[in-house]
């Protein structure tokens, strides 16, 4: 079975930095980088990890643009002068560049990682708006999101290599959502009310923040594995079995519940998916 790890956890939770115990236990790290955030891999490595980390850049190009307020004065905002990161990634998983290999022939000696999920939905979603004709702004919303779940079906489908996508979480709760098209207020009153009577704590649960609730549920499915990382007062720890609405799961023998984030994913990626032995040095004639 390929390894592919949804690793979730709050910001500032370690998430990058839980990476580094891979490169330093000898995998290659082909790191997709959209948060721009790779100071806390390079903290946690040895000086001989640091050598496995290939870092490829997937950032948009923003600039500030001034416009017209509805009060008369003006305005300034951020927006994406050019999308750069979906077409980066795209390329660099096509042919690789620090070694110009091809991502599809890579064994467990590497380890393909998207930081993060989130800002590849963000990312995805300013070019939608820049784009696309449509003006509806919830189509566009799922077009973002059919993009990332045939994105994601791709990879799993075509990269053989364990992959780690990190994701920021979100909670997911029941659905209250009345349909626009109920013009009736006291219908739309009605069904609510009959929502509510219908729900359940059992409903509430914790996904990926990706390109809203709806895929949140549904995207981990593509992940053949889920885990947390968690911070507190004890340090930071990566949890692997379901517990206060995560539904966790590696399918590892061996592997503990809780583990320490300095040595977490090297432990559970060796029992999920080992590194191939070196081959026999042939005797010298």
């Amino acid at each position: 079975m390929t390894a592919r790890l949804l690793l979730l956890g709050y910001p500032k939770s370690g998430k990058t930095g839980s990476i580094a115990p891979l490169a330093n236990s000898g995998r290659t790290i082909r790191y997709l980088d959209f948060d721009n955030n790779v100071d806390p891999l390079k903290t946690y490595c040895t000086a001989e990890g640091l050598k496995r980390i290939q870092r490829v850049p997937c950032l948009d190009v923003m600039g500030f643009e001034k416009s017209s307020a509805a009060n008369g004065n003006e305005d300034v905002a951020a927006v994406l002068k050019e999308f750069r990161s979906w077409p980066t990634m795209c390329d660099a998983l096509d042919k690789w560049p620090t070694d110009g290999s091809d991502p599809r022939t890579w064994d467990n000696s590497n380890v393909l990682v998207f930081d993060s999920l989130t800002a590849m939905a963000q990312t995805r979603w300013r070019a939608n708006l820049k784009f696309s004709k449509r003006s509806d702004q919830r189509m566009n919303y799922k077009a973002v999101q059919d993009r990332l779940t045939d994105f994601f079906t791709l990879v799993r489908d075509t990269i053989r290599c364990p992959v780690i996508v990190l994701a920021h979480i979100q909670v997911i709760g029941p659905d209250f959502h009345v349909d626009e098209d109920v013009e009736s207020v006291s219908l739309k009153e009605r069904i609510l009310e009959k929502k509510l009577e219908e729900a359940n704590i059992s409903d509430i649960f914790f996904g990926p923040v990706s390109a809203g609730q709806a895929q949140a549920k549904t995207l981990p499915a593509i992940f053949s594995g889920v885990a947390l990382v968690k911070a507190s007062d004890l340090g930071r720890e990566i949890f692997t079995t379901p517990r206060n609405g995560f539904h966790l799961a590696i399918p590892a023998a061996g592997v503990d519940s809780k583990l320490p984030i300095a040595s977490g994913l090297a432990t559970i990626f060796n029992a999920w998916a080992p590194m191939p032995k070196p081959k026999p040095k042939e005797a010298a004639a």
